[in-house]
């Protein structure tokens, strides 16, 4: 529901995604670009018709508080610019650290455990973390071309031009693209045989790969926009390969088919822990190479003398794989919905001669013995699934196993509390909890837990 209507408040708390909230008429007011101490009058944009909730806009600040700091970015929105990549930029880092921890903290709080459990979180770097970005390629109002992102609340794409989270490759790369479209004058968005989105992805080494996500791979103007972008040339770094995919459906989803390769190579590949995977283009990996290092090790050392494994939502083998290299006489059994991902992941462990196996499986099938029937009983299993949480039918399996050990890294706390309940009723206790900033400057957390029977 739509009001306008303008109040003074004084932000007095955060929520999860690490916007300023307050108390008015028995609803929680949420407005980004804020922090606990501001005093500012705020315009109310809208009300939920479903919950105690509405949602405001700065109108006037009088007093910012002392957690408050100028976004170093002139692209972050609401503050400076239009792109709302980072909704916490506006937060000191230590304010940052605080509010994760206590999401952490909160957790431990729903479930009746310990705090103690948890650990304390280390900060990460600020800037220059982040090894894929994903660009809208669209026409601004005044008909330019550009790569961008939603504005928050809108279609309006925002110039994302000189990133300061990403790999520097990675911004170089955007604004040496963003040259060629506006010469080559490439169909974009909703046009025919349009170019809708680019997705670029670096190592630490600096090899950059470029996806097209395009309307028709058999598009005229495809060659020579390929053949300009090998042909950038990057101070550090440079690009191996372009790949292709294709959407023309109505959908936010970026990818509906898997990635082809058009020319170069677009496999990278990354240490990440004590292994080094390979990641194809189109693969799910995280974004944060150092701090998914510190996790994947971390998770290793908390393994209890492991020697069966069942690695599910096993991605490109980044967990089971660093366990496997951390312990041995290990066998590891791995599962994930993506084959391309799979595939990678098997890949890795021949050419590390690790002792893993991994598979192809729909982990929401009604019995989990439609993919675990060939694999022995586990004394470990790895989870790793999407912010949902675990499918019904893994948590169900994991109510009855005779395992001893399950890590759990989640990257949805709400899910990884509704899941951890149900585990804890079963038996399971949680004795290690970890969090991770794995996103500065948004308010994302990752945990790291340990259950043991």
């Amino acid at each position: 529901m739509r009001v306008k209507s303008i109040i003074p408040a004084t932000i007095s708390g955060l929520d999860d995604e690490l916007r300023g909230t307050f108390n008015h008429s028995d609803r929680l007011v949420v407005v980004p670009g804020t922090t606990p101490g501001d005093r500012l009058d705020v315009e109310i944009v809208s009300i939920s018709r479903h919950h105690p909730l509405a949602y405001g806009i700065i109108s006037t600040i009088h007093e910012r508080g002392d957690d408050f700091v100028t976004p170093a970015c002139i692209r972050s929105a609401p503050l400076r610019g239009k792109c709302g990549g980072c909704q916490a930029m506006h937060l000191s880092a230590s304010a940052q650290l605080n509010a994760r921890q206590k999401i952490a903290l909160d957790v431990l709080d729903a479930l009746n455990v310990d705090r103690n459990v948890l650990q304390p979180l280390e900060s990460s770097e600020p800037f220059s973390y982040r090894n894929r970005s994903n660009y809208v390629a669209a026409r601004s109002k005044s008909g330019n071309w550009v790569l961008g992102s939603y504005a928050p609340g809108s279609r309006e794409v925002a110039s994302m031009a000189g990133c300061l989270i990403v790999h520097p490759e990675i911004t170089d790369v955007e604004q040496a693209i963003q040259q060629i479209l506006t010469d080559q004058r490439i169909p974009v968005d909703k046009e025919l045989d349009a170019l809708r989105w680019v997705s670029l992805r670096s190592s630490k080494a600096g090899a950059v790969v470029v996806e097209l996500i395009v309307r028709n791979d058999e598009a005229a103007w495809i060659g020579n926009f390929v053949n300009a972008i090998m042909a950038i040339r990057l101070d550090y770094g440079k690009v191996i390969g372009v790949a292709i995919s294709v959407n023309d459906d109505k959908t936010n989803a970026i990818r509906v088919t898997d990635s082809k390769t058009l020319v170069g190579k677009t496999t990278l590949h990354d240490k990440v822990g004590k292994v080094t995977l390979e990641i194809p283009a189109g693969a799910f990996a995280q974004l944060n190479t150092e701090v998914a290092s510190r996790a994947y090790t971390r998770a290793a050392e908390l393994a209890k003398s492991p020697k069966i494994v069942w690695d599910l939502y096993g991605g490109l083998g980044g967990l089971g794989l660093n366990l496997a290299a951390a312990h041995k006489d290990v066998q590891v059994f791995g599962a994930d919905s993506s084959q391309l991902s799979g595939e990678a992941a098997n890949r890795s462990a021949t050419k590390l001669k690790l002792n893993a196996t991994y598979i192809t499986a729909d982990l929401s099938a009604a019995d989990h013995t439609d993919w675990s029937k060939n694999w022995p009983t586990p004394d470990t299993v790895i989870v790793n699934p999407p912010r949902r949480g675990l499918d019904e039918a893994v948590l169900s399996m994991l109510e009855t196993s005779i395992a001893n050990t399950l890590l759990y890294m989640s990257c949805g706390p709400q899910g990884f509390t509704r899941d951890a309940q149900r585990l804890i009723a079963a038996g399971w206790k949680l004795d290690f909890l970890e969090a991770y900033d794995m996103l500065p400057q948004t308010g994302h957390v990752e945990l790291l837990a340990r259950f043991t029977k």
